[in-house]
């Protein structure tokens, strides 16, 4: 990865050398477990989830994990909330998530700030027709220990840094 580039930068770095048809998105302050329903890894789970939405013709874009330590519908107590397996949603928090390279490859990668992100790569996605689903697969994230120690304050601004880069770069985003 390129010395000082954002997470996502890197994401995109190692997507265009790795030749791979599968990448696995995962942050460093996580702990992965056994996968969901019981006997399954995260592997098998997320892989067939994928599988199952592509042959209903529901265009996975990118499947992201359920956890302890996320915002949304993500979080666990509401990802698994009736059972459901697979919930589509409108944005995928990357921490640990499961998609294409060609994929990403034909949506452009992942925004080069660190904030706001997961939001670009959502509004890209769902304008190439593919959705963000969360699977019922599940890790342990610590949360927020990628980025550092940050004051209130320094994220508020890299949030508003996050949200100036998508609003020059994509102003009907918040639609």
């Amino acid at each position: 990865t390129p010395q000082g580039a954002t997470s996502n930068v890197g994401i995109d770095f190692a997507r265009e050398r790795a030749g791979a048809e599968w990448l696995v998105l995962a942050n460093d302050d996580l702990v992965v477990g056994p996968g969901m329903p019981p006997n399954s890894t995260w592997w098998e789970t997320m892989y067939q989830e994928w599988d199952f939405l592509a042959r209903q013709m529901h265009r996975p874009g990118i499947i992201g994990a359920s956890s302890n330590f996320v915002s949304g519908i993500q979080s666990r107590c509401t990802a698994m909330r009736g059972e459901v397996p697979v919930l589509g949603v409108k944005i995928v928090i990357s921490f640990f998530a499961l998609t294409r390279a060609d994929i990403m490859a034909q949506v452009g990668g992942y925004a080069p700030v660190q904030n706001g992100s997961d939001v670009g790569m959502a509004y890209k996605l769902k304008k190439a027709e593919f959705n963000s689903f969360v699977s019922r697969a599940f890790v342990h994230h610590f949360g927020s220990q990628s980025l550092g120690p940050q004051t209130p304050d320094a994220y508020r601004a890299d949030i508003e840094k996050g949200h100036a880069w998508l609003d020059a770069k994509y102003p009907d985003w918040r639609e």
